[in-house]
């Protein structure tokens, strides 16, 4: 896990009494957000924005719930501090946000700062204040916050903290406790859920991850009573959920009590929050770590002579305001060790902090909140990032080349009115859409997520790569002297929505010509788009898993086309997909691979052309599709990223694992192994999950070089 150092102090929290205040004014990362919000609360560091128009007791009563849920035997220390810190995120932009608007229809009318503003707020859950009833749920009136908040700390921090156990998937052990519930595995919501079904959700908006966020609500609530009131009868609840007693849950539904009730997640069944969060006096408190630090005042918070102000929580975990979460198994008043989780082991002293000693270099550096560390040889001073970088420098197993680079995101007026920004990735060149045809701009952020997606997919580390294939491989994407496509450069355009969305269309004819510049991108190897916020399907998706599938979808039909022949000695010969550049096409391995999966039923043609393989036209457009859907095969991906696992009849669900392709397409079998296999390395399903989040959330995690 990664913590993030922030840009405004953490709150010292009052030792007796409510802790909060409402604050007229937001934090300074999110000025761009004060047209919308003007009110604003921290809690442990998480965040509560309202707009003007929302009470402030009912600002106060969300704060204070969400205290209550985190910290939740209110001693003043949250109660697992791994949930705060995924909570908190890698950045300013990730921190977990309430956001409350009066009514839904006042967060409609701001419908066009919101684009805007979720480019800042990438991980924030909205409730209404027409639905906050401070008093509690009483007869029609239902305190949505209850709700609302634990999804907030449910989906962003249990979920991430215990992906396993609380991972909002299938086969974790929360989706299997649900699945129990609904009477049975339901990717999507069924017509009618079997008859011994007691959580039977409706909502045919809901994907099998939000189906999990409302059953945990549910029986968290249940759990602490808060499903047992005057009025709870209607039909809008007992439709969706059975047992209202914590008695009636622990007969019904003992796995997720099981769960709930588990020392090792400190999961919030103690007390039911009411709004009335309240850290009661604490005298003589004595830091564990430091004995000598002042108290200031507020539970487990102290100020140290030499090492700063720290937040020390009930386990080793230490937070220090400016290298962030700390784990310091032991100490002595004036030197320790102490681990971080990016910069790995770390030692001082308080005679010569801020000198630390970096075990991963096994070198010193002189530590600046402002300027990062200082090297004294070197005279130069480096953030945190390079800093960890230099560790991989160090790393005798980690291979790197002049072949491998990774670029930043420049300005670049010259790829056309439509493209304003480019960036360059292993020998991959992004152009990356500007605010124009009446959309806006395709966000830096997701570049870099495309980026980053580039760089797992020619990862010369893995260990199934041949590096000087895959070196080759660059070398043709570039179009580097010598390569089938020299001077021609490959290049993926990353847009946003669709083409239809722009006015004019851009992949139009006659869109293309009002697009100054465009011909400029003839000079490149180009097949087809991604798309940020797909609308292909006449919405804008919304699910990180379909993001990934269509992203690998396109990188891969430009690699495929355009880096991987050439890469593989015989591979030019093997992989022609090109008609007009390829007379023998007919004759090649690709060709007969294709012709026996469409012969076996594997592959259909049944959108591609005249769905004859033996037309060039339709050859050439379906191979890149064949090697697409092969590659997602011999990955395992499709099961994974195909809405409800399958691409059915397009492909065959036989063939979704390797085993099942080796058996009905081995042409097509030998085909990866002997081309494919040795230069695209298989990205992780947690590093891509970690990039691409519902709703447009995750970090890339992309570093230029």
């Amino acid at each position: 896990m990664k913590f993030a150092l922030f840009l405004f102090p953490f709150i010292i929290f009052i030792a007796q009494g409510n802790p909060f205040t409402v604050s007229n004014s937001l934090p300074v990362d999110l000025q761009n957000a004060s047209n919308v919000f003007t009110k604003s609360v921290e809690v442990f560091g998480l965040r509560v924005l309202a707009t003007n128009t929302v009470p402030d007791a009912k600002v106060l009563h969300t704060a204070n719930v969400l205290a209550e849920y985190l910290d939740n035997d209110e001693n003043g220390t949250v109660d697992q501090p791994e949930v705060l810190s995924k909570l908190l995120g890698n950045s300013n932009s990730e921190i977990a946000t309430m956001v409350l608007f009066e009514s839904e229809s006042e967060q409609e009318s701001f419908s066009g700062s919101l684009e805007t503003l979720m480019q800042i707020l990438t991980r924030s859950q909205n409730l209404f204040a027409d639905e906050i009833f401070e008093n509690g749920s009483l007869g029609n009136d239902r305190d949505a916050t209850l709700e609302e908040v634990l999804h907030l700390v449910t989906d962003l921090g249990w979920d991430e903290a215990f992906p396993d156990i609380w991972g909002e998937r299938r086969g974790s052990s929360v989706a299997n406790a649900m699945d129990v519930a609904r009477g049975g595995y339901f990717e999507n919501v069924p017509a009618q859920y079997p008859a011994d079904a007691w959580y039977t959700y409706y909502d045919e908006t809901s994907d099998y991850a939000t189906q999990i966020t409302e059953y945990v609500y549910w029986a968290t609530s249940t759990h602490l009573g808060a499903q047992n009131w005057q009025g709870r009868n209607h039909s809008n609840y007992t439709n969706e959920w059975t047992p209202y007693t914590k008695e009636m849950l622990a007969q019904t539904d003992p796995a997720i009590v099981s769960l709930m009730t588990s020392d090792a997640y400190h999961f919030p069944i103690m007390k039911l929050p009411d709004g009335n969060y309240s850290v009661s006096a604490n005298n003589g408190n004595t830091s564990s770590i430091l004995p000598a630090s002042a108290y200031l005042g507020s539970s487990n918070w102290y100020q140290s002579s030499w090492l700063g102000v720290y937040f020390e929580s009930s386990n080793p975990w230490v937070y220090q305001t400016n290298l962030g979460w700390l784990y310091i198994p032991f100490s002595n008043a004036e030197n320790f060790w102490m681990y971080h989780t990016d910069l790995k082991w770390l030692w001082t002293t308080s005679s010569i902090y801020p000198w630390v000693y970096v075990n991963e270099i096994k070198d010193w550096r002189y530590y600046l909140p402002q300027l990062g560390f200082y090297r004294a040889d070197t005279q130069k001073w480096s953030s945190q990032s390079e800093l960890v970088e230099e560790f991989s420098q160090n790393d005798s197993d980690t291979y790197t080349s002049a072949y491998y680079s990774s670029g930043a995101i420049t300005s670049n007026s010259n790829i056309s009115t439509w493209f304003d920004r480019s960036l360059k990735i292993n020998g991959l060149q992004l152009f990356v859409a500007g605010a124009v045809g009446g959309q806006i701009a395709v966000p830096d952020e997701w570049a870099k997520k495309i980026a980053q997606t580039v760089k797992l997919l020619t990862d010369p580390n893995d260990a199934e790569i041949d590096i000087p294939s895959q070196e080759r491989m660059i070398q043709v994407l570039q179009g580097a002297s010598g390569t089938w496509h020299e001077g021609y450069p490959a290049a993926q355009r990353l847009a946003y929505g669709g083409g239809s969305d722009y006015s004019p269309n851009p992949l139009s004819d006659s869109g293309i010509q009002l697009y100054n510049g465009y011909q400029n991108l003839w000079n490149y190897m180009m097949n087809d788009m991604v798309w940020y916020r797909n609308s292909s399907d006449g919405e804008v998706n919304n699910v990180g898993d379909y993001d990934i599938a269509e992203v690998l979808e396109h990188l891969m039909h430009t690699i495929h086309l355009y880096g991987v022949p050439g890469a593989v000695t015989g591979s030019q010969n093997a992989l022609q997909w090109d008609y007009e550049v390829h007379s023998g096409w007919q004759t090649s391995e690709l060709y007969y691979a294709m012709k026996e999966a469409v012969d076996n039923g594997v592959f259909s043609l049944k959108d591609y052309g005249d769905e004859n393989i033996n037309s060039p036209d339709t050859y050439s457009v379906a191979s890149k599709e064949y090697l697409y859907v092969l590659n997602f095969g011999m990955w395992e991906y499709g099961q994974e990223f195909w809405e409800n696992g399958t691409l059915a009849p397009e492909w065959n669900d036989n063939a979704r694992t390797p085993s099942g392709v080796q058996q009905n397409n081995p042409l097509g079998y030998a085909l990866f192994n002997s081309y494919i296999k040795p230069v695209l390395s298989k990205p992780s399903l947690t590093d891509l999950r970690t990039i691409f989040k519902d709703n447009d959330g995750g970090v890339s995690g992309y570093q230029s070089d």
